[in-house]
């Protein structure tokens, strides 16, 4: 019965992949790049203040199908506390490794997953709210990339991660506009339980 609904997927996704192949002009879907960009940040907790705040990443591809990666996100919002306002520090970051499996250079799945580390904390806020953090925990990714037409690619992922004995379950996903083979324009936005985001950046890719 899997063997015959592996067949079946193949069969109906195949002519998706084959037309996308023949409009998408860019490289191959690549796994080694670095990447960064400004992020507006929300969040769940309604004493905390929309913030500004940025991202940054990159990715190693040692072989075709393994690489390496990580992730810091940071925004700096603010909070009232007995008739003032306290900076509150957001932290957000990764360092994780992933496997992947791309198919005639335009669609590619993947999951990835290491320690995760997270700070939502004041020295103010931390003695008032049980809302703070500053832990480390691990999380998974399981995602898919798909180049659509001319240098544009699609993306879309799941999240998972588990910090100070919390289960937080989210999901992204963004574009990427190709202007050359190796540098181009982003745009993604994040949402999980506690916070959520929308960005733009740019991204250098070999």
């Amino acid at each position: 019965m899997n063997k015959i609904a592996v067949s079946l997927a193949a069969v109906l996704v195949s002519p998706l992949v084959a037309q996308a192949q023949d409009a998408f002009d860019g490289p191959a879907l690549s796994y080694t790049y670095l990447e960064g960009g400004y992020e507006r940040r929300f969040f769940d907790d309604g004493d905390l203040s929309d913030a500004n705040g940025f991202g940054a990443g990159f990715s190693v591809a040692p072989l075709p199908f393994l690489f390496l990666t990580g992730e810091l996100h940071y925004a700096s919002p603010t909070v009232s506390i007995l008739d003032s306002e306290e900076d509150v520090d957001f932290l957000d970051a990764r360092l994780g490794a992933g496997l992947n499996v791309t198919i005639l250079d335009t669609l590619s799945i993947y999951v990835e997953g290491g320690p995760a580390y997270r700070q939502l904390s004041s020295d103010a806020w931390e003695r008032v709210s049980d809302a703070t953090m500053d832990d480390v925990g691990f999380y998974v990714e399981p995602g898919v990339r798909i180049g659509i037409a001319g240098r544009l690619e699609l993306y879309a992922a799941g999240d998972f991660s588990r910090i100070s004995d919390e289960d937080i379950l989210g999901a992204k996903a963004g574009l990427i506009l190709g202007l050359t083979d190796n540098f181009a324009l982003t745009a993604g936005a994040t949402a999980n339980e506690q916070t959520s985001s929308v960005g733009v950046g740019i991204r250098l890719a070999w």
